[in-house]
């Protein structure tokens, strides 16, 4: 545990230390909280993560029209009858996984909000997963989660505009004992 200077905060050395930005009372931070495009971009992601919950429920009930498109893409190798023996379970399976995929997002998302470096790039890699998913299996794809994506995508270039960097403090350097400082 850290000790807290006479304001009862956390010193700012230690702040940094553990990656976070500086307190609000020390001036490195806006008083109001993070900047503006930071809070646009947490609420971005709030409402994203809603809709690819939606669009991910919305799977199984897309069955018939799933299994059409699956079967078409086959080529004529699988039957309609086939391909709907097995697509409930695989929906539902899919299902599940998106939406915990959206829970992390919302989960980095607010990490992202106190200002932690890492959460910023973990969002990054987060919606090149999702945008990997959208453009492979397009067959699993409906307009909810499009909609999704492109908020989320939005809200990751909110995060890296110019005037926000300041508020994602690189973590510092490690000195290592077998490494000699100079």
């Amino acid at each position: 545990m850290t000790d807290p200077d006479d304001t009862g905060h956390e010193s700012e050395r230690e702040r940094e230390a553990a990656g976070l930005p500086p307190s609000p009372d020390s001036g490195g931070v806006p008083a109001g909280g993070p900047p503006g495009p930071v809070r646009v971009a947490f609420w971005g992601w709030v409402v994203a993560v809603a809709l690819f919950v939606v669009g991910f429920l919305l799977l199984p009930l897309r069955r018939d029209q799933i299994v059409d498109e699956l079967v078409e893409a086959g080529g004529g190798q699988v039957t309609a009858d086939e391909v709907a023996a097995g697509a409930l379970p695989v929906l539902w399976l899919f299902a599940m996984a998106g939406i915990a995929l959206a829970l992390l997002m919302l989960l980095f998302a607010y990490k992202m909000r106190e200002g932690t470096r890492s959460a910023r790039s973990v969002l990054v890699a987060l919606v090149l997963v999702m945008l990997a998913f959208h453009l492979a299996l397009q067959a699993f794809v409906n307009p909810v989660t499009t909609v999704a994506l492109a908020l989320a995508c939005a809200a990751t270039v909110l995060l890296y505009l110019p005037g926000v960097g300041d508020y994602f403090p690189k973590l510092p350097r490690t000195v290592r004992r077998w490494r000699e400082q100079p």
